[in-house]
């Protein structure tokens, strides 16, 4: 499998109202990402960028604090249960092949806020 490229997306704040944090295309924020969407064919490094100590930051397809399936792929800064925070950590997400985009899901949350931040992120 050949993916296109590494995506690099900023990932700001930690809020307790929805979407929770804010994500850019650029470090220095100009290039704000309305809606997050991925799609599955890229790999993407998700970059703390002043992300809230008392939010961290990831993602996984199982679920709040839940360690991922093999259908996707995350290396770098921070685990399931204690995420990406501050600034420069980071972490980069390969959805496999065995991702099933019409029954599988994608979710980033706050490891530290059970149920209260929690978002299905869209892909394509």
């Amino acid at each position: 499998m050949g993916w296109i490229s590494v995506i690099n997306i900023y990932v700001n704040g930690g809020s307790s109202s929805s979407p929770y944090y804010d994500f850019y295309n650029d470090k220095e924020m100009s290039s704000k990402i309305d809606e997050l969407k991925l799609d599955i064919n890229n790999r993407y490094r998700f970059i703390a960028n002043g992300i809230s100590r008392s939010h961290p930051f990831y993602i996984s397809d199982m679920g709040f604090n839940q360690k991922n399936s093999n259908n996707i792929e995350i290396n770098g800064d921070g685990s399931y249960n204690s995420g990406i925070e501050g600034t420069n950590q980071e972490f980069i997400l390969t959805i496999k092949s065995t991702f099933d985009q019409l029954t599988d899901k994608l979710f980033y949350y706050c490891t530290s806020h059970r149920d209260k931040m929690i978002k299905e992120i869209d892909l394509e």
